[in-house]
């Protein structure tokens, strides 16, 4: 913070995100000191736990999706889905086939949360609240703090030397996510609660009526887009790229959004913006 600027100015910048692990019988959030802060509390919550919750204390309209498991786990790890506009899977050149293996990769969009997942997952079945890929990025991230070392390129240095550790991680635990339900809990708390109480949860699944897409969008955080066009492609295509010898054939020319041409479809999961995930620890009797 510029310490300089007049009382009450306004400043735009980049924080480190930071994510927090805590033993506890109950499941619950520590929010009261938001309370203190002025204008609206609107808040977004995204708990991943082993049955579906809401807030107590707060309305059950708040919960805004629930998203099962199974549906969560191929968001992170499948291909990204595809909207065709103008034609069907058939119509797809071998060129553009070779272009969306690329371009469907899920790493570049939900790979933070497809980790983060996997890490908090891994943690509550071990009982361990720091991982190993954890402690080392924290080290690397402290060497170059004492270095003056900033910047995309010392970040992507540091993600190449973690990448490994971090894909071990994944591959212990990513499974475990279908066993779990996102809840997705939007609005302006109350000020009353939040300065009174910790965020305490409840069992609770929302009618099928307000669970989709144009009820709530992730990325609009709010209503989605009704009788969008074209045909939405989950999962793998039928259709495979012949393969081109090396050398021959014309250069990939790069895909060309347009109302006659497949672009990528707009839904890519809630695992895009997440805020936090909370989730109860699991105790053996």
């Amino acid at each position: 913070m510029n310490s300089k600027l007049p009382d009450g100015s306004a400043f735009d910048g980049n924080v480190q995100a930071m994510g927090f692990r805590f033993e506890t019988d109950e499941l619950v959030v520590p929010m009261r000191l938001s309370a203190f802060n002025a204008g609206d509390l609107r808040n977004i919550v995204y708990l991943l736990t082993d049955k579906p919750q809401k807030i107590r204390a707060i309305p059950e309209e708040y919960v805004v999706r629930q998203i099962d498991g199974k549906t969560l786990h191929a968001n992170v790890t499948g291909p990204l889905p595809l909207r065709i506009l103008g034609g069907t899977e058939e119509d797809l050149e071998d060129w553009r086939l070779r272009n969306l293996i690329k371009q469907r990769d899920p790493q570049p969009k939900n790979g933070a949360a497809r980790d983060l997942f996997a890490g908090d997952l891994l943690a509550v079945r071990t009982g361990e609240l720091s991982l190993e890929h954890e402690e080392k990025e924290k080290e690397l991230l402290a060497i170059g703090e004492r270095l003056g070392l900033r910047g995309k390129e010392i970040d992507a240095l540091n993600e190449g030397s973690l990448a490994e550790m971090r894909e071990a991680t994944v591959k212990e635990a990513i499974d475990e996510v279908k066993g779990m339900t996102l809840t997705v809990i939007d609005g302006d708390f109350p000020r009353e609660v939040l300065g009174k109480h910790n965020l305490v949860f409840a069992e609770y699944e929302m009618p099928a009526r307000r669970n989709k897409p144009t009820t709530y969008d992730a990325r609009r955080k709010g209503p989605g887009a009704a009788n969008q066009r074209g045909t939405l492609v989950t999962g793998e295509l039928s259709r495979k790229p012949k393969q081109v010898e090396e050398g021959a054939g014309p250069p990939i020319p790069p895909l060309i959004d347009g109302a006659a041409l497949p672009t990528l479809g707009a839904f890519v999961g809630f695992a895009l913006i997440l805020a936090g995930v909370f989730y109860r620890r699991r105790r053996s009797r």
